[in-house]
């Protein structure tokens, strides 16, 4: 439909405002689905996880690092490997945390690596693997894949190799998966799942929630 210029003149000031929205959402949507290549661009208010399971929330991102509080358990911190995660994937990097007067920064990297975009959710849930004949315990878990821990010599855990998984989710029910490393750190690897029965996937995830809701409420 096209006004007259005397309605256009009238109602300029409302057109611009329409606009700037416009343009702010815009900006918005592409800073949502931009790609992080450095610590630098991590927003406050991220999770972040460390490779033996602890969880931090970035607080500030300052010159020298990221400034962050713990949010969970807390354990001895010799993890240099932290992942998070945002709406266009995982994200991964090496770094270093210290203290700075008090406070815990995590050091800058300008190495943080996304990883391949999942469809499912991930949670931290720790439960009993055997990882190759390997007995170990997750770190995290989901419909499509987990970290498992590989405190010690990570022979025959390297990125791209093939492995088979048994969950034991309790103590009667167990789930078999084959997957594939897609990343390899100093104390866990990250598995992506490649063949499991669809109605293990849904057990699995059943279980995921039940988890996630019983860690919220506090019950068991």
């Amino acid at each position: 439909m096209r006004h007259s210029a005397t309605w256009l003149r009238q109602n300029e000031s409302k057109i611009h405002e329409l606009l700037a929205l416009k343009a702010r959402l815009q900006f918005i949507e592409k800073e949502q689905g931009k790609v992080i290549k450095s610590t630098v661009e991590i927003p406050v208010g991220t999770e972040i996880m460390a490779e033996n399971g602890t969880t931090f929330r970035v607080r500030e991102v300052l010159t020298s690092g990221l400034l962050v509080e713990s949010t969970g358990k807390k354990q001895e911190m010799n993890s240099t490997t932290f992942t998070f995660q945002r709406k266009e994937g995982s994200y991964i990097f090496q770094t270093k945390l210290r203290h700075q007067e008090g406070d815990l920064v995590l050091k800058h990297s300008v190495l943080v690596q996304r990883e391949q975009r999942r469809k499912h959710v991930r949670s931290a849930i720790e439960i009993p693997v055997n990882l190759n004949g390997y007995l170990t315990s997750s770190i995290d878990l989901s419909g499509g894949g987990c970290m498992v821990r590989i405190e010690g010599s990570r022979a025959g855990f390297e990125e791209g190799r093939d492995v088979e998984l048994l969950f034991f989710i309790d103590t009667h029910k167990k789930i078999k998966a084959r997957g594939k490393i897609i990343f390899t750190g100093k104390l866990f690897c990250r598995i992506r799942f490649t063949v499991i029965d669809e109605r293990d996937r849904d057990e699995l995830i059943k279980f995921q929630f039940q988890t996630d809701m019983q860690q919220r409420t506090g019950t068991q």
